[in-house]
């Protein structure tokens, strides 16, 4: 019904920083960074209008005065953009068709191509007054009338700050430990509520629809804790050793984004609270990005010869499993009456093992579906993975000016180790229950699936990635410049 304008999402920022040197041994880095996010949607509705001004500070302490050991501290907040069209201009009516149904009640045109179904189709819908037509409508929807955004969205962000430790070892080498705190702030939120109110479609002939407000929320929770060493020796000139080791905990109860759809909304706390207010439809735990252990060791030697440098090289690879839960769908309006619900008052003994419906305080659509977790969140993991890869690297000097020809070949996972990094999580429900008063038995109100745990396809090396890249032989040639 309305032709979009185009979003405008602006962010305006200024920097400064500052490095001051208080004496041979301590150091100070002291910053700021001013953001401005203004936007407006494909309607030109004002979206988002927020501003912060986010601390950049660090202080080094070098005990000895000559770089040996170096004490470090720093805290710094990062706000981020807002997100666009799966956030800013999701309420946004421009742009984005509004649906109206006709039924066919014509000749038969089974048979007909695609071209004389269209025409026969069209024929016949302007005999019958084309879109006056009320006799065979059926309704239909308008596009951004459910959903608005109440309140200019706030700016997302993360506060970090860390503590670290570093030294030189010898004069060939160096070892580095850091402790890393950060904490999300400003999650994107959908909230649908009586308090919000309805509003009636016309295009679906004055229905009535449930109000949901899209804003930023601090219900939700999401921390991440890691401890990560760095070292690295070079005993000869030709050949040097390095690792880095991360330990790491991801936890809460918001993904804050997905790889297809980047920062993304989540249900909060009153969205539906009369039925989706139960703990277990989003715990807090161990998210999907959890990743507890990851190595990453190497050797390298450099071999200079007559016809050019080759450069051998061995890399180590350790990262653990990552978190999966026994997650299913439930229906939040229905629970299945036992002697416990007649015991407690919610049904009669007449009612006893049938399916009730909880009674609707007022909503024009209840939800129909959510998600509970029948686990403890990231309760599973997948498999850790090992793996080496062994390269061989070929470069000629510089032929013309700075031209250097090279030739890079890598083998990926030397010994062909296996293991799964992507699994079926498929939780059947058996029978409704109230996800507010009752504790659902395996078995008896769910059970996993025959599958569950194991990966999704039966062979390694497939596209869905569900094993770890079996060996594979990779090479390349070119000039650097």
């Amino acid at each position: 019904l309305e032709a979009s304008q185009g979003t405008r999402l602006k962010t305006r920022s200024f920097f400064v920083n500052d490095k001051w040197d208080f004496s041979n041994k301590l150091s100070f880095n002291l910053g700021g960074r001013y953001d401005q996010n203004i936007g407006r949607d494909g309607a030109r509705q004002l979206v988002a209008d927020d501003s912060k001004i986010s601390p950049r500070l660090g202080v080094i302490y070098d005990t000895f005065g000559n770089g040996r050991l170096r004490l470090n501290a720093s805290y710094s907040q990062y706000v981020a953009a807002i997100a666009d069209g799966n956030v800013a201009d999701s309420t946004s009516p421009a742009g984005s068709p509004s649906y109206l149904y006709w039924n066919y009640d014509g000749p038969n045109i089974d048979t007909a191509t695609s071209t004389e179904f269209f025409q026969k189709v069209f024929d016949w819908f302007k005999s019958v007054g084309f879109t006056n037509n009320t006799d065979n409508l059926l309704g239909g929807g308008t596009n951004g009338i459910k959903a608005t955004i109440p309140e200019p969205l706030e700016s997302p962000y993360v506060g970090e700050w860390t503590i670290g430790v570093g030294t030189q070892i010898g004069t060939r080498g160096f070892f580095r430990a850091d402790y890393i705190n950060r904490e999300w702030k400003n999650f994107y939120t959908t909230q649908t509520s009586l308090a919000n109110g309805k509003v009636a479609d016309p295009l679906a002939g004055g229905l009535l629809l449930d109000k949901t407000f899209i804003g930023t929320t601090n219900d939700f929770k999401r921390t991440y804790r890691a401890i990560q060493f760095q070292a690295a020796y070079s005993p000869w000139t030709r050949i040097n050793i390095g690792a880095n080791y991360t330990n790491a905990r991801l936890r809460g109860n918001h993904g804050a984004e997905t790889a297809g759809s980047g920062p993304i909304t989540n249900s909060g706390v009153a969205d539906y609270s009369e039925y989706l207010g139960y703990p277990n439809r989003n715990p807090i735990g161990w998210l999907s990005a959890d990743q507890r252990h990851k190595l990453r060791a190497w050797v390298s030697y450099d071999q200079p010869t007559p016809i050019g440098t080759f450069n051998f090289s061995l890399l180590q690879r350790y990262d653990s499993g990552v978190p999966y839960s026994a997650i299913g769908t439930i229906n939040p309006t229905r629970f299945f009456c036992t002697q416990s619900h007649v015991d407690g008052g919610r049904c009669t003994a007449a009612q006893l093992n049938t399916t009730r419906v909880k009674p609707n305080p007022g909503y024009a659509a209840p939800p129909s579906q959510a998600n509970y977790y029948f686990s403890k969140r990231g309760e599973f993991r997948t498999d850790d993975i090992t793996g080496s890869d062994l390269a061989v690297n070929w470069s000629l000097p510089a032929l013309f000016g700075k031209a250097q020809f090279y030739v890079e070949t890598e083998l990926r996972n030397l010994f062909n180790e296996s293991g799964v990094t992507n699994v079926n999580t498929t939780v059947t429900v058996l029978r409704a229950f109230d996800p507010f008063r009752d504790t659902p038995v395996e078995g008896v109100d769910w059970r996993k699936g025959a599958n569950f745990g194991k990966p999704l396809t039966a062979t390694t090396g497939n596209t869905q990635g569900d094993w770890q890249l079996p060996r594979t032989f990779l090479i390349s040639a070119g000039v650097r410049f």
